[in-house]
């Protein structure tokens, strides 16, 4: 067998193997959108419940490592650490769709970076459409190097790790929100201090 044949022959196997992966990640998007979907009414009840508590997902964000894992996205060699701010941040909506799409939004507070008060993404997990972003309205202070700020404000679906990356981390703290709650030092306010 010459190089070029089992060249070919490599390629036609890497081609079997990308095959599958797809057909794995459609499964496994089928099962975490039917184990979503299941969960509908009981995420409805927590999400009414958390509302009767002053400051939830600003203390859930703070003392997670959301801000820290946001911050090492966008670390650069050489450069200085940052925090990132998430204090405007007043609610968080996750889901899985169908047609292998996620969606995440983010309802804002007042705040002086821009005045929408709510931020959108719908992006596939395949390669196809453009993503379903938000038009930032921004004020006079930008906070475009907010990796959470531009996962909403870019359209662009090569992007897919980052997109895949940012909704997997806010999934797992909107699922897990009230776990991350009840985990809080006693005083939370010590934690947020920290983060922005």
């Amino acid at each position: 067998m010459t190089p070029e044949d089992a060249l070919k022959a490599l390629v036609n196997i890497q081609s079997k193997i990308d095959t599958a992966n797809a057909e794995t990640l459609k499964e496994e998007h089928n099962l975490k959108l039917s184990y979503f979907n299941s969960l509908k009414e009981t995420m409805a009840e927590r999400d009414t419940l958390i509302k009767e508590i002053d400051g939830f997902w600003e203390a859930v964000l703070c003392c997670s490592e959301c801000a820290e894992l946001l911050a090492e996205m966008d670390y650069r060699e050489g450069q200085e650490e940052t925090s990132i701010d998430i204090s405007w941040i007043d609610e968080i909506i996750v889901e899985y769709r169908e047609d292998f799409k996620y969606y995440v939004g983010i309802k804002a507070k007042e705040n002086a970076y821009f005045k929408n008060t709510l931020l959108e993404k719908e992006f596939s997990l395949f390669e196809g459409p453009e993503c379903i972003s938000t038009q930032i309205e921004w004020k006079n202070k930008k906070l475009i190097e907010n990796p959470l700020v531009r996962f909403f404000s870019s359209a662009d679906s090569s992007d897919d790790d980052t997109n895949m990356a940012i909704f997997q981390l806010l999934s797992d703290i909107y699922f897990n929100a009230v776990y991350y709650y009840v985990r809080l030092p006693e005083d939370e306010s010590d934690c947020c201090e920290h983060k922005h």
